[in-house]
């Protein structure tokens, strides 16, 4: 603020790892009143907007990611791939839920996804799904962090699914079952200086066979 002015003297200056108390001396040196009076102000600063088209960067993301599962699974497992349009749309609302959990804290939307997901997904079928932060849109290094990730499942996956044992991509990847239907949804959330948040979440849903 215009009041005073603080130093960071921390080896590091990452926001995620530096220490934002400013109370504390040992973290952040005090700029004396004087110190302040005698400083050139800074000029203002302009952030360029975000230049790229959102939506269009979202389908041919999913596009690419799709193509790329496929083939993974064909190599990898010699199985087939079969998309569903349908899950990925009810998808969206959960990663806007993320990012704005991520920006605020605060959760909501939750109950209404999973009420969303559970009347979509028919009797004695298993619905999976896995979310994803990244911040670069790179499919390739997308599904490089999907196989060697040992993430679970979200919490809302799991609980559609009453609990259970949470499932990493690569399990998630590797479905079969019947009637098995995969989906990939993309949502970027555009920040100023062509930097962005990108969320992706993959999904399956099948009826496990005996």
């Amino acid at each position: 603020n215009d009041k005073e002015l603080f130093a960071n003297v921390q080896p590091v200056d990452l926001i995620e790892t530096c220490n934002w108390n400013f109370a504390d001396q040992r973290k952040w040196k005090l700029f004396t009143p004087e110190a302040i009076r005698v400083l050139t102000p800074a000029p203002p600063v302009s952030l360029f907007p975000y230049s790229g088209n959102r939506r269009s960067q979202e389908i041919a993301l999913e596009s690419s990611l799709r193509k790329l599962v496929k083939q993974y699974r064909k190599d990898e497992c010699r199985l087939g791939t079969v998309w569903s349009d349908k899950l990925a749309y009810r998808l969206g609302p959960a990663l806007a839920a993320y990012e704005a959990e991520r920006c605020t804290g605060v959760t909501f939307g939750n109950m209404e996804f999973q009420q969303a997901i559970k009347r979509h997904i028919p009797v004695g079928h298993v619905f999976k799904a896995i979310p994803f932060h990244f911040n670069h849109r790179s499919s390739r290094r997308m599904l490089a962090s999907f196989l060697g990730s040992s993430r679970k499942e979200g919490r809302d996956a799991q609980q559609i699914r009453n609990g259970g044992r949470g499932v990493t991509a690569t399990d998630l990847l590797k479905s079969t079952g019947d009637s098995v239907r995969f989906a990939v949804r993309v949502r970027i959330f555009p920040f100023p200086e062509d930097t962005c948040a990108t969320w992706v979440i993959l999904a399956v849903k099948y009826r496990e066979v005996d």
